[in-house]
């Protein structure tokens, strides 16, 4: 019953899909494969994440490492009772 209900909804979309498709200048279907086609090709080359991207969120990284521990030195000099001296 489901799956009836889900094509029924999919049959009342398509004066819309035509619609929609009109509106943007697209005059065969065909295309959407094209597009299906074109973004595989994108994501397959995105397997792995830039060497750029990877060594940017490394320094990212450090720099937050880094200011955590500036924060806590100078945290506990602050508390120490031989600040004073």
């Amino acid at each position: 019953m489901d799956n009836y209900k889900q094509a029924l909804g999919i049959l009342h979309s398509e004066p819309l899909l035509q619609q929609m498709m009109e509106q943007h200048g697209i005059t065969d279907t065909t295309v959407f494969t094209a597009w299906l086609a074109e973004e595989k090709a994108y994501l397959s080359q995105l397997l792995s994440e830039p060497p750029e991207e990877t060594l940017e969120m490394a320094y990212y990284e450090c720099l937050v490492e880094f200011y955590k521990c500036q924060y806590v030195t100078c945290a506990s000099m602050l508390a120490s009772p031989l600040n004073g001296l």
